[in-house]
Parts: C-alpha cells; structure tokens; sequence
C-alpha cells in the first residue's frame, strides 16, 4: 500500500485542506532511529501540519490525540494513549477517580502492554499542542511504545512551549530555525494560496523579509499578490500580522522575556547584554530564546556578548502600549533606554524615542545638548523635523536656535543660516555662553565664504583668531584654521593658507578626537585652498580620497566630498573615474531626499558631458547652474561656473559668448573681492578676445601672468603662459612660443593641467606642437592628449609641424593614438619657413559636394565672376589633388586635348589669370597668388591655405571609426551625423566634370554609403532601429544602388512597424536594381520583404 493510500484509512489525523509538503523534513525524520520526536515552536510554524504528514506518509497506521483539552499532567496523557491503543481501561473512565486511582507506572505499562500485544505495521502517535513541562515524561512515553523494527513506533509531539535543549540519544527536537520555510517552500506556499506565479527574483526577498516563519509568510505573499507583485516584498503594516506578532510575543514567554522584548524594540538594534541589565535578566543571552519565538527579531549570539536587531513594525508593535497591555508589563523602561543609547552614540535613536513623549521641554533640551552631533551624524533632517513641533520660546533657546541655523546650512538655505548664527551668536554673548558664540561665530564666517562675501568672512576670522582657542573645541577650532585657510588661498596667499593647515592638522592629532566627520568637512576645506589658490588638483585628490574612506556620515558632506572629487579627477583627465563618482553622487542624492546634486556641481557634469561629445548638452547645462547658482545667491559659484563655460564656448568657436561670460565672471571676482578669481577671469577674456582675432588686446594678459608667479597661482599662470604662446607663433616668432609654454613646463608636467591644456588646444590648434616642443613629444602628459578628440588632433598634428621634426612628430602621433598617415603632404618648404604661412581667416575655403561654392576672406565667389567655364574647370581640377602636383601637360591634355602644346600653353595662362582674377578681384600681374603655385612646369593648390570639405570629410570620417574602435559610440554618431551633413550630394555633378572627376566621385559616393552602413549597424547592435534607419536612409539618398542600405532599411522599417513604408522601400530597390543594373533583388532582400508582407493577414501577395 503507497504512503498516500496509507493515510487515506488512518482516522483521527486531521485535514489541514491544500497545505506544502515538507520534503526535506520528511526525508529527515524518516532517516531519524528515535523514538521521540519534539515539534516545538510557537504557532504559525506550521508543527501540527508536519506531523499530520509524518503519520501519514511515513507509516502504517497512525493515531492522533489532541492534548488540547487533556489535563498537562502525563498521567491524564498515558490514559488516553493506553486507550487509543486498544487496552482494557474501562474502570478509568468515571468521573476521573478510577484514574487518579491508577499511578503511572501502572499506566505505562498498560500501554506497553497494548502496544506489543498488537499485530500492525509501523505506527506513529501524535501528540499535537501539549503543554506537558517536562520531557521525561514523554520519554517514558516513547520508551514504553518501543517496538522492534520493522515494526516501529515513533511518537511524536508538537508543542509551543520550547522546553530545554538537552535530549536523550533516543530524542529528537525541531525548533522554529529547522520550521522555516525556504525558497522551494515559499514557491509551494503561494501555489497552495491560489496566488499566480510571481516575477523571477521576488521569493527569496519574500522568504528574507518573513524569516521564513510559515503563517508570516503567507500573509505578506497575499499582501504582495493583492499588489500584482510590485516592488519589493514587505511586512504589510496590516492588523492581521500585528495580531499574529503580538500572539508570537507573549506565548510561552515568561515576564522577564517579554520584557527584553519590549526593551529591544524600544532600542531597536544593539548589545544583547544591554537588554539583559536593563531588564534585571542573569544571562545575557535572555534574547537568544526570544528570537526563537520572534522571526522579526534577529539575534547574533557568536558575536562579543551578543547582539540583536528588530524588525521596523516588530519595533513598533513590541513598543507601542498596546503589547504593553497585552503582554503586561508593568514597568517603564523608556528612561532607560535613552540614557543607554546615548551612552553608545545612538543620538537619533534616543531622539525619536523623545519624540514620542507629550512634553515637549525635554525634546529642546535633548535638541540641545545633541542636535549638532546629530546633524554631523548625518541626521539632520530628523533633527528639522523635531524642531517643527518644538514651542516659540523652545525654539528661541540659544543652542536651539544654533542648531536650527546649522540644519539650515544642511539646506544650503545661506541667508537663513547666517541670519540664525547671528542670532543664537548674540545670545550666546549675552548669556557668557563663549563656546555656542564661537561656534555661532564660524557657522557666520563660513556662510560668508559660501556667499562669496570674503571680506566679510575674513573680519569674523580675525575675531576668532584673536581671542584664541579657549571658546571652542579642537575638532571646531581646526574647521576654523581650515575656513581661514580658503580665505587665505582666495586672496592669493597660499603662504598662510598652508601654515593655517598646518596648524590645524597639529591640532587633530594631538586631540586624537577628531570623528571621520569633522576630518571630512576639514578636507573639503584643504583640498578647495588648494586647488582656489595654486591650481593643486592632484593634492586635493588625496585629501578627498583619504577623507571619503573613512565614511562621512552627513550626506551633505559626503555630497561635497565627492562633488569636489570629481571635479578635481576632470581637471586631471581621469574622466572616467570622474564620471563614476559623479554618478555615485547623482545616486546618492536621489537616495537620500529624491533631488539632484547641488548645482555647484552641474558645470563638472557639463564639462563630462562635454567630453562625450555632447557639447550642446554640456553647454545648456553650465547655463542652468549659473541661473540655479544665481538664485541660491551663491555667487562664488556663478563666478567659477561662469570661466568653465568660458572654457567650454571658446572650444567650440563660440568666441563672442565666450568673451561675455568672461568679462562677466571678472566684474563678479572684482565685486566680491576674491583676486584669484579676477586675475583668472582677466586671463580668460584676454584668450576670447585673442581666439577672436583681437591678438593687441590679448597682449594684455602679460599683468595677470604677472601676479599669478608672484602669489603662486599656477593655473591662472597658464592661462598667461598659453595665450602669449599663441601670439608669438602668429606673429612668426616660434621660439618665443615654446619659452612661453615652458615657462609652466612644471605645471603642466604635472598633470594637474590636463583637462585645461587641452581645451586651450581645441581652441588654438597651434599650441600642441609648442607644447610638445617645450615639454619633449615623449613627455607630454598622456591624459593630455587622451582628451582631444581624432578630429582635434587632426587639426593640431599637421600644425605641429611648424615646432617639431618628423621624428617628433611621429613620436606625438603615436602616443596620441593618431595614425600618422591621415596627416596631409606636407609642404615643399622647410617647417621653418611656415612662420609666413596664412592666418586662419585668409584661408580659402572650398565646397565641392553637391557643388562647386567658393569662399574667400572677402566673401564668395559668385558664377559670374569666373568669366570663362574652363577657369572654373581648372580651380576644380586643382582643388581636388588637395595639394599634389598636377603636371601642366596633363592640363593641356584635359582642357585642350586637340591643340598643339604651343597654343595650349598660352590658353593656359589665359585661364590661370582669370581663375586668379575670380578669386582675387583687382589682382594685377606679379601681385602673388596666396592658394596656388605655378612654377618649373608644376601647378598646385597650396594645402597649408586651402580648406576643403573633402579635408574635412576625411578627417570627419577617420574619427568616427576611431571612436568606434575606442567604443565611444555618442562621438561616433555625433561624427557620422556631421559626416551626413558635409556630404550634400555628389562631388561636382553636371556634365562640366564628367570626364575628370567620375573617379574621385565615385569613390567619395563609396565612402559615404560605407559609412552610412557602418553608421546603421551600429545603431542596429545599440537597439536603436530609428537611428539605424535614419543612417541608411542618408546613404540611400546619395547611393541608391546600394543592396545592403536597403536591406538595414527594411529591418528597421519592420522593427518598428512601418509596413507600407518597407513596401516603398523594396519596390525602389527593386526597381534600381533591375532597371539600372539589370539584377534582381538578392535571396535575403526578398525573404525582408516577406517578412513585411507578414505584418498583415490582407498583405498582397509577392509577384
């Protein structure tokens, strides 16, 4: 007979309905040679279930016996087991005097007798919710039930009461930690509850948030059914679980029990022995027996004396009056408690315990003896909450009011801050209070450093530094040296900036008692002297990292820390690392109030945004931090954020922005009285106006190189340094260029310049190469060169050429990761001799995609000015060898291929005059020609002054598969949308150009179509079909023979729904291929087409 039909002819065994079969257990107990088995656990654990199963599907026979009504002695227990067993107990059924007649031993062996005599298979007694105290008893029981096998008989017992842990080696118990389910358990548990299969990834959170107490869990899987499985799975704050709590915490449990219970929840988390003195219990491990009990409380007893946490509704449900009531106790432990947690530190605990009392004085006075320690915790919003329901005369208090002003500062609220500092400041003077007066002091000195207001907050500073240390503490005292240190650096003092940390410093370590807080707020402070006085990014970057690795607790702090190390790590180039902190801060603000990082912080966003490749993003955001930074009156910000923006317009040809921002940021450094910011602010207008061409007025940044090397600025220095070097190389004097940029060799070499050396670079292509020149090739900091961009470096390379040799140059090249062989020819004449080269602004400019168009420093060159066709011709011709020699045979040849070479000769300078006469009107014989030369039997273009938009075409093209091959896929796209716009259509079409140009069209068509290909695939391998099909869309517009562009077209078509547009697509490809090429559309055109045809039931059928 199977277990199952087995258990369908037992009677007595109750049915518990759809219920989880409990495998592991079963396979346990079935292995288990005991006689006694001990199911102990308070209820909802699921005991009474389990041993219905064991006697059903583990033996022959079973007999159940409810020990609910039965008398706890084992008396009155071994006379119901003799009876259910078949013995002559008839004279024990009176009104209970034949049994008290009858002694134990007696009745042990009735069923001992009862038992052997009978002929059955193996049997199991259970025995379901005993309140038996003692043990023995029950292995008296097992023991007078023993049969020899195969004949078993196991007796089994469920109880709530947890009874010693000792067992005789014929015993067996299974507590509350062997009931829990687990997650094949959970799975079955919510099939037996009718709930639908949730989503992969929520049972074992299910299973974690319940500790797997079997009646817990299936009220919080019901409670997350009825919510469609969303978000996490959690304790429901519900009426049925806190009545299922409250029954967990007061059965089976002594006074002294419930009590440490209550007290634990009060306390929330902490040390088992904290429990155990408050509540008067011998043993410190009062609670192990209690989390047995609880499953929301959790109890760690190998760790030192043990500790505990509970669960947030345990807490509450454990804390309120009603378990109070219930589980009734009857003395007051809240006092205690809150002396205990502050004594460990636990200031916000303690403090929303106090929150719950009706009087509200002794909140104020909690408030102010710890709401500053509070707040540097990191709890400052707690300590704002608390504050609102304090009185008008509580809140009036002057350490009250100190606190409020430095929740306050939390906020970035400036003005409020320093209007309550000055208030509780004033009080506490008239009070004698000289600590609370300091403190209120600084909090003023540094809201005036945060305002931007340095004068101001330099006369609070003298104050405090003139009447010594006496009124604050070490920890303060040091914040204080550290304020005045900024001040210092700001002013353009590093000298006592550096002493001012210096002495700071001292002072910590002598105190030894300064908390990872204070140590964090102090090197905010160092790192910004350092880097506000000297340019010292890489420094600051070991102050933030060694500060951040002893884990701020305010979240404000944590948010600077690591705003200003992210921003230090972009001015080194380490943007990755940059942008991984930045995020950490993005996520961390959105953890914390739901909000974004401060706006100081958004131009470090731009400028990583800006090195994606994302400049207009980047730039309207450096425009939304100066109006929030405006608005917050924080005007040191909106200063600095102003000469990033400044930076970030000039590199991309912005100049006249550029220039007002500047000009701008240097009428607010002059107002606030901060000189390195003006003297920083002067050098960049002088380098907007130098990048607008203005290079006498840039001359004048000579006075703030000046007073940079005086006062140790060594960034605003460069910007000096940068900008003369510049001058001096268009003025021909590349000498001069390479002193200027060694004159901040050091700096440079450093790496603390990398990101601002390179967009100076984008901005004045020229000064690589003197740069490299002054620095070595092999020594230029490579972040430096990681920064610019292939289409950056394929401005700046061919123009090193005037300050480095070949081998140089090759050597810049290669550590710039830029192929050498992309630069153009270089010119016949000696790179010494390019100091007569033309300026950027008398360049010639020429379109020749989709057209011939002209563009020289007087303006375009109209049709009419050409005079005859064959000028137009020959210009064309030119222009197209980019710079390489054309023979003027083969000019002959082309333009006049049926005249003898005399008369074709003379043709030619006819039209060689005229082509100068279009391009430079007015010209008379022997004036020079600045684009082309013409000697020794040779005509060319001058590539070193003409600009084509084949040039940058190329140039264009190599850098988007650079940034493929670098996997920065937003410049990528960023150069093949550019690329779209360059190619307008074919190079010089019309019949004019057939015969000369068919070869370098057809080529560039290539390219282009390529590169649309290679442009949608990888927007295909990105998931973005749109993209995708806007790319082959481009190159089919201009190649429209191409198979392949159809192709990606009709798989994003059908990727994103667009049916009757894939129909149009393919009949045009159809119809190209068969009526241009006469071919047929390929085996895998058609099979996408049949593919579009299946988008819809009604679709025509393929002809």
């Amino acid at each position: 007979m199977s277990a199952r039909k087995r258990a369908d002819s037992v009677s007595g065994v109750p049915n518990f309905g759809a219920t989880v079969r409990r495998d592991r257990l079963l396979k346990m107990v079935s292995s288990l040679g005991v006689d006694l088995l001990l199911l102990s656990a308070p209820s909802g654990y699921g005991k009474s279930v389990l041993a219905a199963q064991i006697a059903t599907e583990l033996f022959d026979e079973a007999i159940w016996i409810s020990a609910t009504e039965l008398p706890p002695t084992p008396k009155a227990l071994y006379a119901v087991v003799a009876r259910r067993l078949g013995a002559d107990v008839v004279e024990l059924q009176g009104e209970g005097t034949a049994t008290s007649a009858c002694s134990e031993d007696e009745l042990i062996t009735l069923v001992g007798n009862a038992v052997r005599g009978a002929r059955r298979g193996s049997l199991c007694v259970v025995v379901d919710d005993t309140s038996l105290p003692c043990r023995a008893d029950l292995q008296r029981l097992a023991a007078a039930l023993r049969r020899p096998a195969p004949e078993r008989v196991l007796l089994v017992v469920t109880s709530r009461m947890m009874g010693d842990d000792s067992a005789a080696a014929s015993c067996c118990r299974l507590g509350p930690a062997d009931l829990r389910f687990g997650v094949r358990e959970a799975a079955a548990l919510l099939v037996a509850l009718d709930c639908e299969a949730p989503p992969s990834g929520v049972i074992e959170p299910l299973v974690s948030a319940t500790g797997g107490q079997p009646a817990l869990l299936a009220v919080v899987a019901r409670h997350t059914h009825q919510h469609d499985w969303r978000g996490s799975p959690t304790i429901p704050n519900c009426d049925d679980v806190r009545l299922l709590l409250i029954r967990l915490g007061t059965q089976g449990m002594d006074a002294l029990e419930r009590e440490a219970l209550h007290v634990a929840a009060l306390m929330g988390s902490g040390l088992c022995a904290d429990v155990a003195e408050m509540v008067g219990h011998e043993s410190r491990h009062v609670l192990a027996s209690v989390g047995e009990r609880v499953p929301l409380l959790h109890v760690e007893p190998a760790h030192v004396g043990g500790t505990f946490s509970v669960h947030d509704l345990a807490q509450e449900v454990y804390a309120s009056r009603a378990y109070v009531r219930e589980a009734r106790i009857t003395r007051a432990f809240d006092e205690q408690v809150v002396s205990r947690l502050v004594m460990r530190g636990r200031h916000a605990r303690a403090l929303e315990l106090m929150t719950k009392r009706e009087s509200t004085a002794p909140i104020a006075a909690f408030v102010a003896a710890h709401g500053s320690r509070l707040i540097a915790e990191g709890h400052g919003a707690t300590v704002a909450s608390v504050l609102d329901i304090l009185g008008p005369s509580e809140a009036m208090q002057t350490r009250v009011l100190l606190v409020a002003a430095q929740v306050d500062e939390e906020k970035q609220q400036l003005e409020s801050t320093l209007r309550k500092a000055m208030a509780a400041h004033r009080l506490a003077a008239e009070e004698g209070d000289v600590q609370t007066a300091d403190e209120a002091l600084l909090l003023c000195a540094r809201m005036q450093v945060n305002r931007g207001h340095f004068g101001e907050a330099a006369a609070l500073l003298e104050r405090l530094f003139a009447s010594g240390e006496s009124g604050l503490q070490v920890n303060t005292w040091a914040l204080t040296l550290g304020v005045g240190a900024v001040a210092a650096a700001l002013v353009g003092n590093p000298e006592t900036a550096a002493q001012r940390v210096r002495d700071a410093r001292q002072q910590l370590a002598v105190s030894q008692c300064a908390t990872s807080e204070i140590g964090a707020r102090f090197a905010n402070l160092v790192a910004f002297s350092l880097v506000a006085g000297t340019g010292d990014f890489a420094s600051a970057i070991r102050v933030l990292k060694s500060a951040l690795s002893s884990v701020p607790t305010s979240a404000s702090t944590r948010e600077y820390l690591r705003g200003n190390l992210a921003t230090c790590l972009m001015e080194v180039g380490r943007m990755n690392e940059s942008r991984r902190v930045y995020e950490a801060i993005a996520e961390q603000c959105r953890r914390d109030c739901g909000q974004t990082p401060s706006p100081t912080f958004w131009s470090a966003e731009a400028v990583l945004l800006f090195d994606e490749g994302k400049s207009q993003e980047a730039l309207a955001l450096a425009a939304r931090s100066l109006d929030e930074c405006a608005r917050l009156g924080d005007r040191a910000s909106v200063c600095d954020n102003q000469m990033c923006t400044t930076v970030l317009q000039m590199a991309v040809g912005d100049h006249d922005s550029a220039l007002a921002h500047a000009e701008e940021s240097f009428e607010q450094a002059v107002e606030l009285g901060i000189p390195v910011l003006a003297e920083r602010a002067s050098a960049l207008m002088r380098a907007a106006l130098l990048a607008m061409g203005d290079v006498d007025a840039a001359r004048h940044v000579v006075s703030a190189g000046r007073w940079a090397r005086e006062h140790g600025a060594s960034h605003v220095a460069l910007i000096a340094d940068l900008v003369l070097a510049e001058i001096a190389r268009i003025e021909g004097d590349h000498a001069a260029a390479v002193a200027h940029a060694l004159a901040s060799a050091d700096y440079l070499l450093s790496g603390n310049a990398n990101w601002a050396a390179s967009m100076y670079i984008r901005t004045f292509p020229s000064l690589l190469g003197a740069i490299a020149a002054a620095l070595g090739s092999e020594r230029v900091p490579i972040r430096m060169l990681r920064l610019l961009r292939p289409e950056h470096l394929a401005l700046s390379m061919p123009l090193a050429r005037e300050f480095l040799t070949p081998e140089q140059l090759s050597t810049l090249a290669r550590r710039a990761r830029f192929d050498a062989r992309a630069l153009p020819a270089a010119p016949t004449t000696a790179p010494g001799a390019a100091a007569g080269a033309l300026p950027a602004a008398d360049h010639l400019r020429v379109r020749l995609l989709g057209g011939l168009e002209v563009t020289t420093p007087t303006g375009v060159v109209s049709e009419k000015a050409w005079c005859k066709r064959k000028a137009r011709l020959l210009f064309a011709m030119l222009v197209v060898r980019r710079g390489r020699d054309v023979a003027r045979e083969v000019v002959y040849e082309r333009l006049w291929p049926d005249l003898p070479e005399g008369r074709a000769r003379n043709n030619f300078y006819v039209t060689w005059s005229a082509m100068k006469a279009a391009l430079v009107p007015g010209s008379t014989r022997g004036v020079a020609f600045p684009w082309f030369e013409n000697a020794s039997g040779i005509c060319r273009v001058k590539p070193e002054a003409v600009r084509t938009d084949l040039d940058e075409f190329d140039e264009v093209l190599l850098a988007a598969r650079h940034a493929v091959d670098d996997g920065v896929n937003a410049a990528a796209f960023e150069c093949y949308e550019r690329l779209a716009d360059i190619y307008r259509g074919e190079l010089l079409p019309g019949d004019l150009y057939d015969d000369w140009f068919t070869a370098v069209r057809d080529d560039y068509r290539h390219q282009f179509g390529a590169a649309m290909a290679e442009a949608s695939a990888l927007a295909e391998k990105l998931d973005d079909p749109a993209r995708a099909l806007r790319f082959a869309r481009a190159g089919l517009a201009q190649d429209p023979w191409r198979e392949d562009l159809y192709q990606s077209a009709l798989r994003h078509q059908i990727a994103t729904g667009q049916r009757s547009a894939a129909i149009e697509t393919y009949f045009a490809c159809r119809s190209k291929l068969v009526e241009d090429l006469g071919l047929d559309p390929s085996r895998e055109t058609v099979k996408l087409y049949e593919q579009v045809l299946a988008m819809e039931d009604d679709a025509p059928l393929l002809s």
